[in-house]
């Protein structure tokens, strides 16, 4: 979202119309028997909210901005391969879907017996490429951010990446 915010005018309003959308449905499932929406339902101001919502929503069409959805948001920051890979993992993880299950709780003997366990601890390889690309992502959008502004600090995340790309070399992982 960083590199969108600063490469295209109408992003931030884009994504703010997302925001409205999902809120929208979000209300009209807003219903006392369900347990964890009780307390807007039951607020007395749903009404109010979904028009707030509504209308914004209305506005900011009326202005040409579309709701983006996460794929076309990945897309325009030229980002597709992200999002076909480690949204799709990261994803996995959030909707606790069979990858995420096999993951986190199974473990298979050397006979190929699996057994569920509640507290498995993942792999390092696990832990270490999700370290590594949330580093290398946050130095990407540091640098991004600082170049753009014409920022000092620049140089310092340049320098981290370059360690990083080191350490990366270092431990036979892919750079970027």
């Amino acid at each position: 979202d960083l590199r969108n915010h600063m490469a295209v005018d109408d992003f931030y309003y884009r994504k703010e119309a997302a925001y409205h959308n999902e809120w929208i449905k979000v209300l009209a499932e807003c219903k006392p028997d369900n347990p964890y929406l009780k307390g807007i339902a039951e607020s007395g101001t749903l009404d109010e909210r979904t028009k707030w919502h509504k209308d914004e929503l209305k506005a900011l069409d009326d202005n040409g901005h579309k709701p983006i959805s996460v794929f076309d948001s990945l897309k325009m920051a030229d980002m597709e391969e992200e999002y076909h890979s480690l949204y799709r993992f990261e994803c996995a993880e959030a909707h606790n879907d069979f990858r995420a299950l096999l993951k986190r709780n199974v473990k298979t003997s050397d006979e190929g017996k699996a057994t569920v366990e509640v507290y498995l601890v993942p792999p390092a390889d696990y832990c270490l490429t999700r370290l590594d690309t949330t580093a290398a992502l946050l130095l990407d959008g540091c640098i991004r951010c600082h170049d753009k502004v014409g920022s000092k600090a620049s140089d310092a995340f340049k320098g981290l990446f370059e360690e990083l790309k080191k350490v990366r070399a270092d431990m036979k992982l892919e750079t970027a």
